[in-house]
C-alpha cells in the first residue's frame, strides 16, 4: 500500500517503472522442484492486489499507517 501511495504522490521518484510479476514466475519455471509453488505465487499476488485496491478506495487508506506490533 505504501508503494502505491508513494507512486501517486511522487510519480517522478518511481525510478523502477511498473513492476511485472512475470520475472518471479519465470524464476519458478527455471526450477522444476518449485513447480508446486506456482499456484501459491499467483494466488498471493492476486490476493494482495485485490486487498490493496479495495483498501485504496476507502478513506482509511489516505492516512499513513504505522506498525503497532511489539517485536
Amino acid at each position: 500500500m505504501g508503494n502505491k501511495q508513494l507512486r501517486e504522490q511522487f510519480p517522478r521518484l518511481n525510478y523502477n517503472g511498473p513492476k511485472t510479476y512475470l520475472s518471479g514466475f519465470f524464476n519458478l519455471l527455471r526450477s522444476p522442484h518449485l513447480y508446486h509453488k506456482i499456484p501459491l505465487y499467483f494466488g498471493l499476488n492476486l490476493y494482495i492486489r485485490y486487498k490493496v485496491r479495495r483498501l485504496h478506495k476507502t478513506a482509511y487508506s489516505k492516512e499513513w499507517q504505522r506498525d503497532e506490533s511489539t517485536r
